[in-house]
């Protein structure tokens, strides 16, 4: 489907990125279905990497749906509040080059 280097990716993460991602990571798909969650928040200080989190959990989320038989496309939803960040964001969080 697509070429995500994940380690990659997350290589470039600080350990409390990396703790973060892998949270997130297991809520959605690791856990027992009552210990599940379809949505998160990362909410912190200015400048600590949302948006890194935010691409490490893109990556992720783009190999573990790899590995799911019935997954034929994967589409990812950006929402942001405004087109200036949006932009900037857009490379930051683009983990297939």
């Amino acid at each position: 489907m697509t070429n995500v280097d994940t380690a990659a990716v997350l290589a470039g993460l600080k350990q409390f990125q990396r703790d973060a991602v892998d949270h997130v990571i297991n809520r959605f798909y690791e856990t027992t279905a009552s210990e599940r969650s379809n949505r998160f928040l990362i909410a912190d200080e200015t400048g600590l990497g949302k948006s890194i989190v935010a691409r490490g959990v893109i990556a992720r989320t783009i190999a573990h749906l790899e590995s799911v038989d019935d997954v034929e496309r994967i589409d990812i939803i950006y929402v942001c509040s405004n087109l200036d960040l949006a932009r900037q964001n857009l490379r930051r969080l683009n983990v297939t080059g």
